[in-house]
């Protein structure tokens, strides 16, 4: 019994979490599953309602209450105020029509909207952001580096080229910032590309 989860019904009855797929309390609505590739269940809340439903874990709820709490309690309240619009995300996840629970990712969602053309429209610029974001970061990053590690060489005493290095250092910035500036994209598109397919199958 130790350690086991309990839905409680009523008050009154307690109901094994194992077997519950489905519930819906003052919080939201929640499902039980296993998404694929997982070795075992979660408890999934519902985000975004529709043929195509997301879900986050019931824990990404728990982090975010926990984060905004503790820096209302430090006196930061536009710390508090900002951890409330961008909120850390979590994984992500999805159903269609309540079936099996995949990973939000873009080979998975790209099959499940293959019959809307819009909604792929909308996802294939999602993945665009995803990419441009990443190289952008990579580079930046490796430029960077490499502007610190010649760097070192200068204070060492090794005769390189300064004008390269500091140009290697200041092309890193604005590749590291447009990842930052565009951070919310893919997940702003891909948002769009599933409330577009759910609105077109109510049609």
């Amino acid at each position: 019994m130790l350690g086991r989860s309990y839905l409680l019904v009523d008050g009154q009855s307690r109901l094994a979490l194992t077997e519950v797929g489905f519930y819906e309390n003052e919080t939201g609505y929640y499902r039980r599953a296993r998404p694929r590739g997982n070795l075992r269940e979660v408890t999934l809340r519902q985000v975004l309602p529709g043929r195509l439903s997301v879900y986050e874990p019931r824990t990404s709820l728990y982090r975010r209450l926990f984060m905004g709490s503790a820096l209302l309690s430090m006196g930061n309240p536009w710390a508090a105020a900002t951890s409330a619009a961008f909120p850390p995300r979590g994984p992500v996840y999805f159903a269609k029509d309540d079936g099996p629970v995949f990973a939000l990712t873009h080979g998975n969602l790209s099959r499940a909207i293959h019959d809307s053309p819009g909604a792929l429209t909308m996802e294939a610029r999602a993945r665009r952001y995803e990419v441009a974001n990443t190289a952008s970061a990579v580079l930046g990053m490796g430029l960077l580096l490499g502007g610190l590690v010649r760097a070192i060489g200068h204070l060492g005493g090794a005769n390189l080229n300064g004008d390269l290095t500091l140009g290697m250092m200041g092309a890193s910035v604005p590749l590291l910032v447009v990842p930052l500036i565009l951070k919310n994209k893919p997940a702003v598109h891909r948002r769009q590309a599933i409330e577009l397919y759910n609105y077109a199958q109510q049609r």
